[in-house]
């Protein structure tokens, strides 16, 4: 009678470890046909760091970015912060018309866009910052951050200048 017993034991944990196998492999396809992350359940946390194109980029003239980085400071979300200094940078390069903003437009777009040798310069490193810590996904410290807020500040003068 115990080996009735265990050969139903064993039948039943092969049909619950096959249903389970079975119900891992359906969610990984799901998972590569909906979303390459599957961040629905477990995404990258960075992914809720990044704002939608429509919110902020294509109302780029409507923000108050002193607010926004005033509040990505608070919350030491110096990513974020960097990321709006960037957004800053545009759009007072469009309201000097240095450039022309366009949501679709690249770093070397505007780049070229640029005549003056010393702003080009300028961007070109402010670029390279924001690419670097906001693509990257590098978290940055303090001190990282308040070196990269100063190139920020003072290319933002100086396209006022």
């Amino acid at each position: 009678e115990n080996r009735a017993e265990a050969a139903k034991a064993t039948d039943l944990a092969l049909k619950v470890g096959g249903v389970i196998l079975f119900l891992l492999v359906i969610y990984f396809i799901f998972r590569a046909i909906i979303n390459k992350e599957g961040n629905w359940i477990f995404g990258k946390s960075s992914d809720k760091n990044i704002i939608p194109v429509t919110d902020i980029e294509s109302n780029i003239h409507a923000v108050d970015f002193k607010a926004l980085i005033k509040s990505a400071e608070k919350d030491n979300n110096y990513r974020l912060a960097i990321r709006y200094y960037y957004l800053w940078l545009l759009k007072d390069l469009t309201s000097a018309e240095v450039i022309e903003y366009d949501v679709e437009k690249t770093n070397s777009d505007y780049h070229n866009e640029i005549t003056s040798e010393d702003l080009k310069k300028e961007f070109s490193y402010t670029s390279y910052l924001y690419n670097y810590i906001w693509y990257g996904e590098f978290n940055i410290d303090q001190n990282e951050f308040s070196r990269a807020r100063h190139a920020f500040i003072n290319f933002l003068k100086d396209i006022k200048a």
